[in-house]
């Protein structure tokens, strides 16, 4: 199988409105809601945490891109999720404090360019849904009725966008990016119902709801981790059935 074609993918600007941090309040790039006042996870207005998959990562590190978060050397962190597949589904984190100012100091990851939406693809390749592209973002929906994004409420303006790339849409249906497309939308099933059956959804509000939040959502609570992985599990075999395995 072709490798992600990350060249194409990383030579496009944001597929919705390029630069668009630059005119709101740059939410994506801050967390500055005012109860986000977080232990651990940035926020509070100081930054965000950006996503990189492994293998955007290591293309990226070999074409001479910088990474957020080694700006001055090192590796950023890796994670893993074994799903019981021929290989984990890893990806890498790091908190980024550039405020949206990172154009000239590193590479945005392929999660910032489609923000506020993440398209999920179907085995077919056509669009099943746009979920939203940060659990921040899901959380706020769901606990508020509102997206801090303003882009959340036209996916339309999305959708056109990417479709006037046909490069672009080509690049980002390929099997692999279907696979962990997939893996968002079983893991955010599995969020909001959890996150709804949490007693703190409804008996907490305010900064006590995003610190209560915080401490389940770090200590894995609000994910059921097996239904994510049987999820997976036959979405490879499917793709593997169409394409050969994905991840070999």
């Amino acid at each position: 199988m072709s490798a992600v074609d990350w060249a194409t993918i990383h030579s496009r600007p944001l597929v919705s409105v390029p630069g668009c941090w630059r005119v709101c309040n740059g939410f994506c790039c801050a967390n500055n809601h005012p109860d986000m006042r977080f232990r651990l996870i940035p926020g509070g207005g100081k930054g965000t945490t950006v996503i990189y998959l492994e293998d955007e990562y290591q293309w990226l590190k070999a074409n001479g891109h910088v990474i957020c978060g080694e700006e001055k050397g090192g590796e950023i962190q890796l994670l893993s999720f074994d799903f019981g597949g021929p290989r984990p589904i890893q990806f890498r984190t790091a908190p980024c404090a550039l405020m949206g100012q990172c154009n000239d100091i590193c590479t945005k990851p392929l999660l910032c360019r489609t923000y506020p939406f993440l398209p999920v693809f179907g085995c077919d390749g056509e669009i099943e849904e746009l979920l939203p592209a940060s659990i921040l973002d899901a959380t706020l929906t769901l606990k508020e009725g509102r997206d801090p994004c303003p882009l959340a409420k036209d996916q339309a303006l999305f959708l056109k966008a990417l479709e006037s790339e046909p490069e672009l849409s080509r690049a980002l249906r390929h099997p692999y990016l279907i696979l962990v497309s997939q893996a968002v939308k079983a893991f955010m099933t599995s969020y909001q119902s959890r996150l709804k059956a949490w007693d703190g959804f409804n008996s907490l509000s305010g900064t006590a709801f995003w610190q209560g939040w915080e401490m389940q959502y770090l200590g894995r609570r609000l994910v059921d981790r097996e239904a994510v992985a049987a999820h997976l599990r036959h979405i490879h075999a499917d793709l593997s059935k169409r394409f050969g395995d994905v991840l070999a």
